[in-house]
């Protein structure tokens, strides 16, 4: 074997064969962090894309955070339920390219996949991006390589996605249920300490006031820019319709139980998540700030205090860093490129320069 071969093997693991695929097949739990951190890691930061509109519109306008959450998760379920009917109409895989070219035509199935193909792209450097800033959080002087660390993080996701998807399900497993568990926690908290009538002071210094004195239709614009902004949250629940075979046998049933706990714990997260932040009044600091936290950071420096080892922690998973940094959202799904170029994997298809778009699986 050539040098090039053993580093390969060394960094991606032997080649796996066709006959042996089914055993790489993942059940409900190993499926969830392979499929769902998409969607649940996207609640560390889709508060903070809501304040950063809302708090232009100064201090009254924070009260609209937990209702535009609300409205979110609405949305969700709205979305959840078409994915649902997707999984078991498409159960070798119904990816919106495929979908939308078989029910619209090639043209809409091109549109569909053009902008999966973007919002992938966009989806990693968001996802690293909140890793690197969490990550910062904890440890203030790595700020000046936060873009090293991002790039790195991608290399790594990759290198770890090679290695097959019950190998990579496994590694994403540990961050993504931590990430869960700890966010459960820093909510429960909050509502013990609300209860007991703790809160945080509310900083002006950070509150503009470009978006005061709205009415009528220029506030309803307003609030539908921050209800915009949050449906970050929403990303990456097509991955378990795109997904399908993954799964072990049944797959589609399997496939549709996994959808719907994503669901329920992504509710849980956004609703929760955002009613700490209102009611502790915890809102964004700009990058360039000393001591700059994004607002997971901060909510829990607040709830547990800054020199706090559950602070570290927190911070580390609650904060993104654990589970969209490490896990990589976007470039990965249980060891499958989202955009592969080798449409003859499914189905004859030379369309959009020889890309399958999310609907070709390794």
């Amino acid at each position: 074997m050539s040098t090039l071969g053993r580093i390969k093997h060394i960094l991606f693991g032997r080649p796996i064969h066709s006959k042996l695929a089914h055993h790489e097949r993942l059940a409900v739990l190993l499926a969830l962090p392979v499929f769902a951190s998409d969607a649940l890691s996207s609640t560390a930061y889709a508060g903070e894309e809501i304040l950063l509109v809302l708090r232009t519109g100064g201090a009254s306008s924070l009260s609209l955070l937990t209702p535009i959450a609300v409205a979110l998760v609405l949305l969700l379920w709205t979305v959840v339920f078409s994915y649902y009917q997707t999984i078991h109409a498409y159960p070798q895989g119904g990816g919106s390219y495929r979908v939308s070219s078989e029910n619209l035509g090639p043209f809409w199935g091109l549109m569909a996949g053009g902008a999966l193909l973007i919002g992938y792209v966009l989806t990693v450097a968001v996802s690293v991006a909140a890793g690197a800033a969490a990550i910062i959080a904890m440890l203030p002087m790595l700020q000046p390589y936060a873009v090293l660390i991002a790039s790195a993080s991608v290399a790594l996701i990759a290198t770890i996605n090679l290695r097959g998807a019950r190998e990579s399900g496994l590694v994403f497993a540990v961050p993504t249920y931590s990430f869960v568990l700890l966010l459960l926690v820093l909510t429960g908290t909050g509502a013990v300490l609300a209860a007991s009538g703790h809160t945080e002071p509310l900083d002006n210094s950070r509150l503009g006031s470009g978006a005061e004195g709205l009415v009528g239709l220029t506030y309803l614009f307003f609030v539908v820019k921050a209800f915009v902004a949050g449906c970050t949250a929403l990303t990456g629940t097509e991955a378990i319709a795109d997904g399908v075979l993954a799964f072990k046998a049944p797959e589609a049933k399997n496939a549709a139980r996994t959808l719907v706990l994503m669901a329920t714990l992504l509710s849980i997260l956004c609703v929760g998540t955002s009613w700490c932040l209102q009611y502790f009044h915890i809102l964004p600091m700009d990058f360039s700030e000393p001591g700059y936290r994004p607002v997971m950071a901060q909510l829990a420096a607040a709830l547990f205090g800054d020199n706090s080892i559950f602070y570290d922690v927190s911070t580390l998973s609650g904060g993104d860093s654990l589970n969209s940094f490490l896990t990589g959202r976007g470039i990965r799904h249980g060891g499958h490129f989202r955009c592969i170029c080798a449409p003859a994997l499914r189905e004859p298809d030379t369309a959009f320069f020889r890309f399958q778009v999310a609907d070709a699986q390794v």
